[in-house]
């Protein structure tokens, strides 16, 4: 029988080769629960170094990963963007990173510690050029698994500044 990491590492590696997530992807993401939602968000986003779609514009991939109210504050975001190209963009860089470079190493994604029966915390720790970098995933159970409803920047969950906080929602 195949343990939590090992169909993490083998969902991750799939997910990384493949544009858009299988039936079975999706399932086992639900499955191993918000670890593996974070994990595969990290898997896919990386594949997209130096440009492409950011994935919550994907139109295949955003609603497995992300929350109705979450997709809905980057829409709003953009089409803020779009009537006030002149003014300077709430989201300025990498909302996965926390930069706006793509030195990333030493990722670590740790164990999801519920909140409540419905929501879950993730903690993921990296480094951008060797500066440490400090994220809390916040996902929010769904009628269709877990996704990620904001994410904060800082030492502390409670500290720093969230993604929906920048984009307004």
């Amino acid at each position: 029988m195949l343990d939590r990491r090992r169909v993490l590492a083998m969902l991750a590696a799939s997910a990384a080769s493949v544009p858009a997530l299988s039936r079975a992807a999706r399932a086992a993401a639900e499955m191993l629960g918000p670890r593996a939602v974070v994990a595969l968000l990290y898997a896919l986003h990386s594949g997209r170094a130096g440009g492409g779609q950011p994935l919550w514009e994907d139109p295949v991939q955003r609603e497995e990963l992300f929350t109705p109210a979450l997709l809905a504050a980057f829409e709003a975001d953009a089409e803020r963007r779009r009537a006030n190209p002149d003014e300077a963009p709430a989201l300025n860089g990498d909302p996965f990173y926390d930069a706006q470079d793509w030195g990333l190493s030493g990722l670590s994604i740790g164990e999801p510690e519920a909140v409540e029966t419905d929501v879950s915390e993730v903690r993921v720790e990296f480094q951008i050029f060797g500066d440490p970098r400090r994220l809390v995933y916040r996902l929010v159970w769904t009628g269709d698994g877990w996704r990620i409803d904001d994410i904060v920047y800082g030492e502390e969950a409670g500290g720093g500044h969230s993604l929906r906080g920048l984009l307004g929602g």
